[in-house]
């Protein structure tokens, strides 16, 4: 695919969210005024993580957690079939980068607890804690492993899910 064939893309990817934001989130019964919220919020991330959030629902962001949580417990991942462990898994999904933006799920979660009135989002509070759990009792360290203007945009005691890299994590 050529540059502009990735540009046309990409501006249907666009038009295509702007679209489905209207529509709302399946799985979520939102008012209109947290609707336009939640877009603004999530307007810098990926088209394919609003177009996933918007078409599949908030379950599919629960998914992404728990896979995230499995993954690391077990310190292994699958593409396509195929079942990644040792040196393999810690070059994919184990390794920081990977794992940080994989964690953007956990954030996305709290992005939209924070932004939804309580009783919509209250049918998902205990599998949220219950994933919660399972995350917290993965053995980290205790380094923050999000960039400097990060640490600064989420505060340790609301954002904990960036504070200590799994050990089955590589730097």
């Amino acid at each position: 695919m050529n540059r502009e064939e990735r540009v046309k893309l990409y501006a249907l990817r666009k038009e295509k969210a702007k679209e489905l934001w209207h529509a709302g989130i399946p799985d979520l019964p939102l008012a209109n005024e947290e609707l336009i919220l939640l877009e603004e919020k999530f307007r810098t991330w990926s088209d394919s993580f609003q177009l996933n959030l918007l078409e599949k629902g908030f379950l599919y962001v629960l998914e992404k957690y728990e896979i995230l949580i499995t993954s690391t417990e077990n310190s292994q991942c699958e593409h396509n079939g195929q079942i990644r462990t040792g040196l393999d898994y810690q070059n994919c999904c184990g390794i920081s980068y990977e794992y940080t933006n994989d964690l953007s799920c956990r954030t996305a979660i709290e992005i939209i607890l924070r932004n939804t009135a309580g009783n919509k989002i209250e049918k998902y509070k205990e599998r949220i804690d219950s994933l919660d759990k399972r995350f917290k009792a993965i053995p980290k360290n205790d380094k923050w492993i999000v960039n400097q203007a990060s640490i600064e945009k989420y505060e340790k005691n609301g954002y904990w899910w960036f504070y200590g890299l799994p050990l089955t994590v590589k730097e």
